[in-house]
């Protein structure tokens, strides 16, 4: 069994070794990271300074480029001249690749270069390709910063485009070979290596010494509180640990008050034990006897529960008839409810035939009214015509008695004339004619007369109709006025009718909803009773399994008196 100190030395010798082994990977990882990212950007920042040159260099040489017939040509639009010696000019005082491209049709032809291919020929009239990652770019007037594979040689390079009217017509091109760079990087990562891991190794070795004497002073350390803990589980709590183990603020310092304060606690608890010992052996005695009287009160309640579940289960029979009867009475209920409605419809229709009645008597009484009216004119008139046909009756005698006498004259007349002879032939021609219209008149008046006493004769009648009509009309005037004042009682009958029938229609709604009342009442209180029978039956069980528990709590109180007397015997084991 290893010690905890070789444990130790273990443990920390393997977390410093992977400590320093992880910590110069990293480092040589951030390195060789951060080198390369400085070479780009210095390789970056010298590739764009050197095609700004290339391009100033350019415009002074040549001008402003123009495209003419996939040639080259300046403001004066002469083709240029020998732009191969320009890149071979220009690239040697930068050390670098070089390149003039020119548009032709979809891409762009190498016309001036110092690239050479594997056979260390020079790569003119080669195209740039569209499946260069660079060429959308470019066509779009935008610069291509990369890294860039050609003919088997890594390069970092730049293209810029050439534009004219908005068009790329050319390229610049500059590429630095990044393959010696790497390299140099490389070589320095290696050495730096190198001193990483000598640097690690001595560091390691001293850690190592380090921490062993360290391990050892924490294993002494440990071995005194080992020790000193086996004491306390032997029960000599009387031992106190040295000053000297106490002293510090570390973890095992920390762990020795620790020792010390559980090895108070546990002397308090046993003194505390044996104290409380005796005081549970009286309460046991005390919880002994209540536990019989709560005996004796479950066996009064257990009998309480039996009656209250017998009530219970009648009460709940009760409801049940109950709801049965309200269910009966909720039938009763809805069919009423129909009968009023069917009622009420009914009285709707009687309450508008009567209306219709109450009108047509009401009409029937505006005519009554105007026959009675034209009966009384019609006999007023005939009453005026019997007193005008007794005047004209009266007349016609006068006119017969002149008729009469003129008759009688005109005979005198005729004797005088026939006496004068024949100057009084015209005058007896006048009085024949004065005779016969006296004979005229006189057959007149009796005409008049005859008629008059016909007209009379019929006016009697007529007075005797019309006053027998005007008996039957005051009669019926008095049975629509009798039958009138029975409609108006009729229709406040009605009235009153439809009212209470209203009434009782709303009574009905009322009783629908107390008996839904009622109803939701009744199946509450039917499952209160159930719920009480439950509660019931539940409270006598929790009665038998209370019984059932003071039973064992005075078994439990028995084995609590014994577990004292042995928990007083093992307290008596602590010297304290």
């Amino acid at each position: 069994m290893k010690s905890i100190k070789g444990k130790l030395t273990l443990i920390t010798t393997l977390i410093l070794i992977f400590s320093i082994l992880s910590i110069s990977i990293f480092s040589l990882m951030q390195f060789t990271s951060v080198a390369r990212s400085v070479s780009r950007s210095i390789i970056e920042d010298n590739l764009q300074s050197n095609i700004a040159v290339m391009n100033r260099y350019i415009e002074y040489e040549f001008g402003s480029l123009n495209l003419e017939n996939n040639t080259f040509v300046n403001d004066q639009g002469e083709a240029i001249r020998d732009p191969q010696d320009f890149i071979e000019t220009f690239i040697e005082d930068i050390n670098a690749i070089g390149t003039l491209f020119i548009k032709e049709d979809n891409d762009f032809k190498r016309i001036a270069t110092n690239l050479r291919d594997t056979n260390n020929a020079l790569v003119l009239d080669t195209y740039l390709g569209q499946d260069h990652p660079g060429y959308e770019r470019i066509t779009n007037g935008e610069n291509y910063l990369g890294e860039a594979t050609l003919f088997e040689r890594n390069y970092y390079t730049i293209y810029t485009p050439i534009i004219n009217n908005g068009e790329a017509i050319g390229i610049m091109f500059i590429g630095i070979p990044i393959d010696e760079i790497f390299h140099f990087i490389g070589q320095n990562v290696e050495r730096n290596q190198n001193t990483i891991v000598g640097i690690g190794s001595i560091v390691l070795t001293m850690s190592i010494l380090l921490m062993y004497q360290y391990s050892r002073k924490l294993s002494n350390k440990i071995k005194y509180l080992t020790n000193h803990s086996k004491e306390i589980a032997r029960g000599k709590l009387n031992k106190t640990i040295e000053e000297r183990y106490l002293k510090g603020r570390d973890e095992l310092s920390q762990l020795a008050h620790s020792y010390q304060e559980t090895q108070k606690n546990l002397s308090n608890l046993i003194n505390k034990i044996q104290e409380s010992s005796s005081n549970v052996s009286d309460y046991t005695a005390n919880v002994n006897d209540i536990t019989e009287q709560i005996s004796a009160s479950t066996d009064e309640v257990a009998q309480t529960m039996e009656r209250i579940a017998s009530t219970t289960q009648e009460q709940s029979i009760d409801t049940q008839k109950a709801s049965e009867s309200v269910i009966e009475l909720g039938y009763s209920i809805e069919k009423s409810g129909i009968a009023m409605k069917k009622l009420t419809r009914v009285s709707q229709s009687i309450d508008t035939r009567t209306q219709t009645g109450t009108q047509i008597i009401n009409d029937l009484s505006n005519k009554t009214n105007a026959n009675e009216k034209a009966i009384n004119t019609i006999f007023e008139t005939i009453e005026q015509t019997n007193e005008s046909s007794k005047k004209i009756g009266e007349v016609t005698k006068v006119i017969s008695s002149i008729a009469d006498q003129t008759n009688l004259l005109a005979l005198n007349a005729t004797i005088e004339a026939a006496r004068a002879g024949e100057h009084g032939k015209g005058f007896a021609v006048v009085a024949s004619e004065i005779r016969q219209l006296a004979e005229e008149s006189t057959k007149s008046t009796e005409a008049i007369q005859e008629m008059i006493n016909n007209l009379q004769s019929n006016v009697n009648t007529s007075v005797e109709s019309i006053d027998q009509v005007k008996d039957i009309l005051m009669s019926q005037v008095d049975s629509v006025k009798d039958t009138q004042k029975i409609y108006v009682k009729i229709n406040s009958a009605i009235s009153a009718a439809i009212k209470i029938i209203k009434t009782l229609d709303e009574s009905g709604l009322q009783m629908e909803d107390n008996k839904n009342k009622i109803t939701e009442v009744i199946g509450n209180l039917s499952a209160t009773a159930q719920e009480n029978a439950a509660g019931t039956q539940e409270t006598s069980a929790s009665v038998e399994e209370l019984s059932a528990t003071m039973a064992e709590i005075n078994k439990t109180s028995e084995q609590l008196t014994e577990m004292v007397v042995e928990l007083n015997d093992m307290a008596k084991t602590f010297e304290v």
